[in-house]
């Protein structure tokens, strides 16, 4: 143990964590009988009785709070993001099938990965679940339909694989923040002769 150490050692939440990687092998047993009864007492005389009832109770009563969240952080799996060869795996296909659909099993099938882990892992990489990602691309799509006057709005939901109109709507308006008429009026230059999405 470090000599500048020493005289944080009243501390038990501190000891144990400074002697974490060490629990229950002989090295920890050693520093820990050897500091208890010997270190410790001899640079606190004063504190060392009461100290070291606490340390002592702390290990037979089981671990504090912040040495149980300790274990409970090092004990959960580290989760990576996608490799660059998935992400763009998976981007295209879910763009490649922005109509039909496809199932995010065989997505993550195509990236080597079970759907759980897939997910996770796609939201680490870009931020937003699969769904949401595609979800993004339609409404992109949609933009750009509803650029072209011509288009009617059925037919726009429909070509971006929405189940109906109402539906369109309503992703459109909450990805957006304005209904697909509203949006297309703003964008080609119609402000001043409409009014307010509700209205």
């Amino acid at each position: 143990m470090p000599a500048n150490l020493v005289p944080l050692l009243p501390s038990s939440r501190l000891f144990f964590t400074l002697l974490q990687p060490l629990e229950g092998s002989t090295q920890f047993e050693i520093i820990h009988n050897g500091i208890l009864h010997d270190v410790f007492p001899k640079k606190f005389p004063d504190l060392a009785g009461d100290s070291v009832k606490q340390i002592t109770s702390s290990r037979e009563n089981g671990p504090s709070r912040t040495e149980e969240e300790f274990a409970k952080k090092s004990s959960q799996p580290k989760f990576r993001g996608l490799a660059p060869w998935q992400e763009r795996r998976a981007k295209e296909l879910i763009a490649a099938n922005l109509i039909s659909g496809i199932t995010v099993e065989a997505i993550a099938g195509e990236c080597s990965y079970s759907r759980c882990h897939f997910s996770r892992a796609f939201k680490i990489s870009t931020g937003i679940t699969p769904h949401q990602y595609l979800l993004n691309l339609k409404i992109e799509k949609a933009k750009h339909l509803l650029c072209e006057q011509s288009a009617r709005i059925i037919d726009i939901s429909s070509e971006c694989g929405f189940s109906d109109s109402s539906h369109f709507t309503r992703v459109f308006s909450k990805l957006v923040g304005y209904t697909p008429s509203y949006w297309r009026r703003i964008n080609n230059g119609f402000n001043d002769t409409i009014a307010k999405p509700g209205d």
